[in-house]
C-alpha cells in the first residue's frame, strides 16, 4: 500500500469531517499531506479553507502549496534614537 492509497482509505474521511466541522463553525484552516508515489513523486493533497477576512499568514500558506508561490518575505526594521 503506497501514501495516496494510505491517505484515500483512512486520512480523507478524517478530512471531509474536518471539513464539515470547520465550515459549519467558520474555522480557518490549512492542511498538506506529501503523499508520493512511484508515478508522481512530488504528489501532495491540500485543503484549506481560508475567509476573505481571515488571517493573512493562512492565506499567505494555503497559496504558496497550491500555487508554489515563493515563500520568502522580505522587510526592514529602522531604529530612530533621539539626540
Amino acid at each position: 500500500m503506497d501514501k495516496e492509497q494510505i491517505y484515500d482509505e483512512e486520512i480523507r474521511p478524517l478530512m471531509n469531517e474536518i471539513i464539515a466541522i470547520a465550515q459549519e463553525h467558520k474555522i480557518d484552516f490549512v492542511a498538506s499531506f506529501a503523499i508520493p508515489t512511484e508515478a508522481d513523486p512530488t504528489l501532495n493533497c491540500t485543503t484549506g479553507i481560508v475567509a476573505p477576512e481571515g488571517r493573512a499568514e493562512l492565506r499567505f500558506a494555503l497559496r504558496v502549496l497550491v500555487d508554489g508561490l515563493p515563500a520568502i518575505s522580505g522587510f526592514a526594521i529602522t531604529t530612530r534614537r533621539e539626540q
